[in-house]
């Protein structure tokens, strides 16, 4: 009897500790979740840019002759560009692996993973084609300088009645991060602009001897904490000749309506903007007159700081995984001080640097490269 009670209360403690193992790894979880999506904010991912059914976005056409798609110091700005006043719309569907797109230009119908978004069929008001070799559309995920090349090739129909073949080569390459102005003067930063130049052939008739060849320059451009492009311009070519230039704008009010919008609800709210990619050297100053600077050469980070009276600081360098590779502590009485980080043998890629003082929280990302 005595030792069945003993059971009993051993089983009833064991599932005490047991519990609160599970509650500590669920903590640890969402503090490395939100690690993660702080360091992975710039980046296009699964979890931020999956499209969803049931999503619904109303469009804006620009006039695109009044925009600088290059941009000027990491800053394209929409201010005085003059929007038209008819919208359109976007609206997706989904069922299993498969988003159809009832978008502002074409139907289109994708294949989604977590590894990417692959354009498989498309429709317009000229052409259908159905691709046996699909465009890798976005990659899970992807950050600035990520490049994607390929090709793709599908048949079907010009006027819904002259056979045709539509098949070509593909670039696309992250290749900017900076902030955009809104027409409300509002500014949007942690813009990441993506480069899709396409080179398309077209061959039709019952033979597919016809055949025309232009190129089209597609650019997006993806902010932190949004799931579709905030601006979307198209520029087709045919030889030196610009055929088509168009520009779409997408208000940021309008995703922050989708739902299933949690994740990056926690990106537009917690994550540190950036106005352009981080610089090897950074200063901040914060209420408390504690200042900092933090320098990155060789093989090595240095933080120099500057405090008023006795400071306690905790350092620690995450991956984007959030995992600690070092941990300092350092009690300062003196109004300055130094504290170095030995980065030789990491990985190339971001990583971040989180700093504790007193009590208050800072993060900085970094890269190694």
């Amino acid at each position: 009897m005595h030792y069945l009670s003993f059971l009993s209360i051993f089983a009833k403690i064991k599932n005490q500790i047991m519990n609160k193992i599970e509650l500590i790894k669920k903590v640890v979880f969402c503090f490395l979740l939100l690690i993660g999506l702080q360091i992975q904010a710039e980046d296009i991912t699964f979890v931020q840019n999956r499209f969803y059914g049931g999503d619904s976005l109303m469009i804006r056409q620009m006039e695109s002759r009044e925009f600088d798609i290059q941009g000027k110091d990491h800053t394209w700005s929409l201010k005085d560009v003059t929007q038209y006043k008819k919208k359109l719309k976007s609206t997706y569907f989904e069922k299993k692996d498969t988003v159809i797109g009832v978008e502002f230009l074409n139907h289109v119908c994708y294949l989604q993973s977590n590894e990417g978004l692959s354009i498989v069929s498309i429709k317009d008001r000229l052409i259908q084609i159905d691709y046996d070799e699909a465009e890798l559309y976005l990659r899970f995920p992807m950050k600035r300088g990520d490049s994607i090349i390929g090709q793709f090739s599908g048949k079907g129909l010009y006027c819904e009645q002259i056979p045709m073949q539509r098949y070509g080569t593909y670039v696309t390459k992250a290749d900017s991060i900076g902030k955009i102005v809104l027409p409300n003067s509002k500014e949007i930063r942690g813009v990441m602009r993506v480069h899709t130049q396409r080179q398309i052939h077209h061959d039709y008739g019952e033979k597919l001897v016809e055949r025309t060849k232009m190129q089209e320059d597609l650019y997006r451009w993806f902010a932190e904490g949004y799931r579709y492009p905030i601006l979307e311009a198209r520029v087709t070519t045919r030889g030196d000749e610009v055929v088509e230039q168009l520009l779409f704008y997408c208000d940021p009010e309008e995703q922050e309506l989708l739902a299933s919008n949690d994740v990056n609800k926690l990106l537009r709210d917690g994550v540190v903007k950036s106005g352009e990619e981080q610089s090897a050297n950074k200063s901040r100053e914060n209420e408390n007159e504690f200042k900092y600077d933090i320098t990155q050469s060789g093989q090595g980070v240095t933080i120099h700081y500057e405090t008023e009276g006795p400071t306690k600081i905790m350092v620690v360098l995450a991956s984007n995984q959030g995992y600690v590779y070092q941990q300092v502590e350092k009690m300062e009485d003196s109004n300055n001080g130094t504290i170095d980080i030995n980065t030789n043998g990491l990985r190339r890629g971001h990583y971040v640097i989180y700093l504790n003082v007193n009590g208050k929280s800072y993060s900085e990302k970094m890269s190694i490269h």
